[in-house]
């Protein structure tokens, strides 16, 4: 299953029926196990991977906030921006700003 996840992470339709049909299982059974042996639902660790890939392409490139949302996985930006800032604390922008440049005061109209 991690090596499907890896492959198709990108992919806006993944979804548990998609894995467990990859991985010959049932999606019940997936669901099952993924809780009994890492204790999260299915979409836990794929939004963990997204935002880990996000956050990879933010911090190494140059591409767009947008682009890097389609290049993991969200068909729509502004849920992406919403899913990052929940978990981030901030936008993707504003993320990748004052990651890239730490000593730069931000204004207070860029947050």
């Amino acid at each position: 299953m991690s090596e499907y996840l890896r492959k198709n992470i990108a992919d806006p339709d993944l979804s548990l029926i998609k894995v467990a049909a990859a991985t010959y299982l049932a999606p019940t059974y997936l669901t099952h196990w993924l809780r009994k042996e890492i204790g999260k639902t299915f979409t836990e660790p794929v939004l963990e991977r997204r935002m880990h890939a996000a956050r990879n392409y933010l911090l190494n490139g140059t591409r767009s906030v947008g682009e890097v949302a389609r290049l993991c996985g969200f068909a729509d930006e502004a849920y992406f921006s919403r899913r990052f800032r929940q978990i981030r604390g901030q936008p993707p922008g504003q993320f990748r700003r004052r990651q890239l440049n730490p000593d730069t005061p931000q204004s207070p109209s860029s947050t």
